[in-house]
């Protein structure tokens, strides 16, 4: 299927139409093109979220809500409408994938040339037909040997229809002509499309600069439409020709830059192998438009208009689209189970001894530095092997050498305006590095502030006692307020090693 992206200079669409029609064998699409309809339309969808309009083989439906839009090869031309605002670029769709190769039709026989007949009136843009139901695919026929090329003979008079003849091996395939985008740079100021011919010829199709808003101009009048011009009688079938001889590799289509008699603003002449030639113009700049509003984009909710939320994009004339969240794709099959990975490190083990040890509504000053004593000891597990901590003369923890996770808080109101509460830990009369904690509110003399904090520790061989320590503050308690100022500490101890 082809891609025309919405956004497009007239130049770009006249030059994506004239390749397909190149590609078709003439300047215009030829009987049986599989993207012709009978009655000489081609059929488009329009895709909601993207905008994109992609040209469909004839009956073929377009997905749930694409707009079905038919083409004429060469339309009416009709009344200048008004000029829209400027929409915004939209971004570059990605390639679509090639198209199965159709089934090589049977050679038909060669009829005489006709003289060329006049020109007849262009028809009016017929309604779009329902669209079709997709059909299934057919079998590729195989392909039939090529019999020799005769020499021309004289035109003949008309005979009966001929016996189809044998089907001939296919052609060399032409290389035909190559579109890509360009980026803009040199060759387009503004990118566009490269066109590279067989022969290695290229032309480029340009995006003019963009105008600026024009104001809106009057709507005209709606032309009344031509009549239907009568279809000519149908030729009889001349005789069957002698079979030609293979012909040469086809030359495909070369591409020139078009002089200014046929396109005023340059462009490219695309000519096929049968010397028919066609011309991708580019169109004359715009007028000046006035600044366009943008658009705006909100989130959409799940309901009516996004079953599963999405987008509400509004243009600055209040025109509204959504891009709406896809239905939760089904769930993928399982993947391989992966390798294993590498053996983690040692965990550690669970406990093996601890214990809870605590003072509450100490009565006294604490020094700055000083131990705090520790007066209760709460629960203590253990065994003959690891035995369980006890409590020190002095208010510390004695422990066994081993590696312990230390838990452990004070609670107090510190002497000063800053209220600051610091403790820390000692092993063995030494300070434990890092295990100073603080915490800090200024709210007066009678409030309590409490610090807390957990490290690890390791006791070496010998054992040692473990002590809860005051910090830089003095610790005091005063009778006058009883239930405010008093100091709470505790030490949580867990063997682990």
């Amino acid at each position: 299927m082809g891609r025309i992206r919405r956004h497009l200079t007239y130049a770009n669409v006249v030059a994506s139409m004239a390749f397909f029609l190149a590609l078709s064998g003439g300047a215009y699409a030829v009987a049986g093109d599989p993207f012709v309809a009978g009655n000489g339309t081609i059929a488009a969808c329009r895709q909601s979220f993207t905008e994109e309009l992609i040209v469909v083989p004839p009956g073929t439906r377009c997905p749930s809500g694409d707009v079905a839009i038919p083409l004429n090869q060469k339309g009416q031309r009709g009344a200048l409408g008004p000029r829209g605002p400027a929409g915004h670029r939209g971004v570059a769709g990605v390639a679509g994938a090639n198209g199965r190769a159709g089934s090589t039709g049977a050679r038909g026989p060669q009829g005489s040339r006709g003289l060329l007949g006049p020109a007849g009136m262009d028809g009016a843009i017929g309604p779009a037909g329902p669209a079709g139901a997709q059909g299934h695919a057919g079998t590729p026929g195989a392909a039939g040997s090529a019999g020799p090329r005769g020499n021309t003979g004289a035109p003949g008079n008309t005979g009966p229809p001929g016996n189809p003849g044998s089907t001939g091996s296919p052609g060399v395939p032409g290389t035909g002509a190559m579109v890509a985008a360009e980026a803009a740079g040199g060759n387009c100021a503004n990118g566009g499309a490269r066109i590279t011919d067989g022969a290695g010829n290229t032309a480029f199709a340009c995006t003019g600069a963009t105008g600026a808003q024009g104001a809106t101009g009057q709507t005209g009048a709606q032309g009344a439409t031509g009549a239907q011009g009568a279809t000519g009688a149908q030729g009889a079938t001349g005789a069957q020709g002698a079979t030609g001889q293979t012909g040469a590799a086809g030359t495909g289509a070369t591409v020139t830059t078009a002089s200014s008699t046929n396109c005023p603003n340059g462009g490219a002449a695309i000519t096929d192998g049968l010397g028919n030639t066609a011309f991708a113009c580019t169109g004359a700049t715009g007028p000046q438009g006035s600044a366009g509003t943008g658009a705006t984009v909100t989130t959409e909710a799940a309901g009516t208009n996004c079953a599963n939320g999405g987008a509400k994009i509004t243009d600055g004339a209040g025109n509204t689209a959504f891009a709406c969240t896809g239905a939760t794709g089904a769930q993928g099959a399982t993947g391989q189970t992966g390798a294993t990975g590498p053996q983690g490190p040692q965990g550690v083990n669970s406990p093996v001894a601890g214990g809870y040890f605590y003072t509450m509504n100490y009565s006294g000053t604490i020094a700055t530095e000083a131990a705090v004593p520790l007066t209760t000891a709460g629960t203590t597990y253990g065994d003959a092997s690891d035995p369980a901590p006890t409590l020190a003369a002095d208010g510390g923890v004695n422990l066994t050498a081993g590696i312990y996770v230390v838990s452990y808080s004070l609670t107090a109101d510190a002497d000063g305006s800053d209220e600051e509460v610091e403790a820390f830990l000692s092993l063995g009369g030494t300070e434990i590095p890092g295990s100073r904690i603080a915490s800090t509110q200024s709210l007066g003399e009678v409030a309590l502030n409490d610090t807390s904090g957990t490290m690890t520790i390791t006791v070496p061989a010998g054992g040692g006692e473990l002590v809860l320590h005051n910090g830089d503050n003095e610790l005091d308690f005063t009778p006058s307020v009883p239930t405010q100022n008093f100091v709470t500490g505790t030490i949580n101890v867990q063997k682990v090693a």
